[in-house]
């Protein structure tokens, strides 16, 4: 399959508080749907996205299982900022799916090679 776009998102934001990350989600989603390359990029207490067990709002649906299912809509390049794995006391194989550690670089290279940014 050829793909069209290369789109990077960001997830920034936890999956409780606010529904930007959900909102997130449900755009890349929508997206790979149309046969785009897709680079998940998770920075920060984003991280959290990935964690199994994460609580979230009462009014707000549970997204782990949508995130732990991005392999199966062909989303393979999920990365992760190796400083912040360190930082929050984590390591890879807690997340939901495979995920590659890169370094701050790394990133900004994943996000210049992108057609579009979009930020969660």
């Amino acid at each position: 399959m050829q793909h069209s776009r290369h789109l990077a998102f960001v997830f920034l934001k936890p999956p409780y508080g606010r529904s930007l990350a959900a909102d997130g989600l449900d755009m890349l989603l929508a997206t790979a749907a149309f046969d785009q390359k897709i680079t998940a990029i998770f920075l920060g207490s984003g991280l959290f996205n990935l964690l199994p067990g994460q609580s979230h709002d009462i009014n707000m649906k549970n997204q782990t299982k949508a995130f732990a299912s991005l392999p199966l809509f062909d989303v393979a390049n999920v990365l992760v900022d190796e400083r912040e794995i360190q930082r929050y006391g984590l390591n890879i194989e807690q997340f939901l799916l495979p995920v590659t550690a890169v370094s701050l670089a790394s990133v900004r290279e994943h996000l210049h090679a992108a057609d579009h940014v979009h930020s969660f």
